[in-house]
Protein backbone atom coordinates (compact mmCIF):
# COMPACT_ATOMS: atom_id res chain seq x y z
CA UNK A 1 0.00 0.00 0.00
CA UNK A 2 1.24 3.31 -1.07
CA UNK A 3 0.83 5.47 2.18
CA UNK A 4 1.96 8.57 -0.15
CA UNK A 5 -1.74 8.78 -1.39
CA UNK A 6 -3.99 10.52 0.98
CA UNK A 7 -7.74 10.03 0.90
CA UNK A 8 -7.88 13.38 0.29
CA UNK A 9 -6.14 13.18 -2.79
CA UNK A 10 -8.91 10.30 -3.88
CA UNK A 11 -12.28 11.59 -2.92
CA UNK A 12 -14.29 14.27 -0.60
CA UNK A 13 -16.09 12.07 2.51
CA UNK A 14 -19.15 13.39 3.28
CA UNK A 15 -21.28 12.07 6.60
CA UNK A 16 -25.03 12.66 6.92
CA UNK A 17 -27.11 12.69 9.73
CA UNK A 18 -29.31 10.30 8.06
CA UNK A 19 -26.36 7.81 8.87
CA UNK A 20 -24.79 8.51 5.15
CA UNK A 21 -21.87 8.64 4.35
CA UNK A 22 -20.89 10.19 0.28
CA UNK A 23 -17.95 9.30 -1.21
CA UNK A 24 -17.04 11.46 -3.91
CA UNK A 25 -14.19 10.37 -5.94
CA UNK A 26 -12.33 13.50 -7.71
CA UNK A 27 -10.27 11.51 -10.25
CA UNK A 28 -11.40 10.90 -13.72
CA UNK A 29 -9.78 7.66 -13.79
CA UNK A 30 -8.85 5.86 -10.73
CA UNK A 31 -5.55 3.85 -10.52
CA UNK A 32 -5.17 0.65 -8.68
CA UNK A 33 -3.43 1.60 -5.74
CA UNK A 34 -5.70 4.45 -5.46
CA UNK A 35 -8.63 1.86 -5.33
CA UNK A 36 -7.01 -0.31 -2.73
CA UNK A 37 -6.49 3.16 -1.00
CA UNK A 38 -10.43 3.84 -1.59
CA UNK A 39 -11.89 0.74 -0.52
CA UNK A 40 -9.13 1.13 2.90
CA UNK A 41 -11.22 4.22 3.31
CA UNK A 42 -14.67 2.07 2.92
CA UNK A 43 -13.52 -0.62 5.54
CA UNK A 44 -12.40 2.16 7.74
CA UNK A 45 -16.07 3.75 7.90
CA UNK A 46 -17.43 0.29 8.10
CA UNK A 47 -15.38 -0.58 11.58
CA UNK A 48 -17.16 2.81 12.48
CA UNK A 49 -20.79 1.35 12.00
CA UNK A 50 -21.16 3.03 9.09
CA UNK A 51 -23.13 0.60 6.32
CA UNK A 52 -25.14 2.83 4.18
CA UNK A 53 -22.84 4.21 1.38
CA UNK A 54 -23.21 6.65 -2.04
CA UNK A 55 -20.31 6.31 -4.23
CA UNK A 56 -20.28 9.75 -6.42
CA UNK A 57 -18.61 8.86 -9.52
CA UNK A 58 -19.78 12.33 -11.55
CA UNK A 59 -16.05 13.46 -11.77
CA UNK A 60 -15.03 9.96 -12.83
CA UNK A 61 -14.71 8.92 -16.68
CA UNK A 62 -13.58 5.63 -16.61
CA UNK A 63 -13.59 2.60 -14.28
CA UNK A 64 -11.18 -0.63 -15.63
CA UNK A 65 -12.51 -4.00 -14.85
CA UNK A 66 -10.57 -4.75 -12.09
CA UNK A 67 -11.42 -1.90 -10.18
CA UNK A 68 -15.31 -2.52 -10.87
CA UNK A 69 -14.71 -6.14 -9.59
CA UNK A 70 -13.25 -4.59 -6.51
CA UNK A 71 -15.63 -2.16 -5.91
CA UNK A 72 -18.58 -5.46 -6.26
CA UNK A 73 -16.71 -7.14 -3.89
CA UNK A 74 -16.92 -4.09 -1.35
CA UNK A 75 -20.02 -3.95 -2.28
CA UNK A 76 -20.99 -7.39 -1.36
CA UNK A 77 -19.59 -7.22 1.76
CA UNK A 78 -21.61 -3.75 2.60
CA UNK A 79 -24.64 -5.76 1.36
CA UNK A 80 -23.62 -9.07 4.05
CA UNK A 81 -24.06 -6.56 7.36
CA UNK A 82 -27.06 -5.12 5.78
CA UNK A 83 -25.56 -2.33 4.45
CA UNK A 84 -26.54 -0.47 1.19
CA UNK A 85 -24.76 1.18 -1.66
CA UNK A 86 -26.01 3.19 -4.21
CA UNK A 87 -23.74 4.67 -7.51
CA UNK A 88 -23.89 8.36 -8.24
CA UNK A 89 -22.98 8.60 -12.30
CA UNK A 90 -23.79 11.16 -15.15
CA UNK A 91 -25.65 9.87 -18.57
CA UNK A 92 -22.02 9.70 -20.10
CA UNK A 93 -20.01 8.97 -17.10
CA UNK A 94 -18.40 6.87 -15.63
CA UNK A 95 -17.96 4.57 -18.89
CA UNK A 96 -18.02 1.08 -17.40
CA UNK A 97 -15.74 -1.36 -18.38
CA UNK A 98 -17.52 -4.40 -17.06
CA UNK A 99 -20.04 -7.31 -18.33
CA UNK A 100 -23.23 -5.99 -16.70
CA UNK A 101 -25.10 -8.89 -15.12
CA UNK A 102 -25.74 -10.72 -11.88
CA UNK A 103 -22.58 -8.88 -9.68
CA UNK A 104 -24.53 -5.12 -10.30
CA UNK A 105 -27.98 -6.06 -9.52
CA UNK A 106 -27.93 -5.02 -6.06
CA UNK A 107 -26.94 -1.47 -7.27
CA UNK A 108 -29.19 1.36 -7.65
CA UNK A 109 -27.34 3.67 -9.68
CA UNK A 110 -28.91 7.16 -9.39
CA UNK A 111 -27.72 10.92 -11.95
CA UNK A 112 -27.64 12.77 -9.03
CA UNK A 113 -26.72 12.54 -4.95
CA UNK A 114 -29.81 14.17 -4.30
CA UNK A 115 -32.19 11.51 -5.67
CA UNK A 116 -29.49 8.66 -4.08
CA UNK A 117 -30.08 10.09 -0.72
CA UNK A 118 -34.12 10.71 -1.26
CA UNK A 119 -34.11 7.06 -2.21
CA UNK A 120 -32.34 5.40 0.56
Amino acid sequence: MNYNIKYSDIFNATKLETGIVILKLKSPYISLEETQVFLEAITLFVNEGHKNFIFDLSETNYLDSITLTLLVEKINEIDSIDGSVSLVVTETKPRLKYSVGNPLAKLQVYLNVENAVNNF
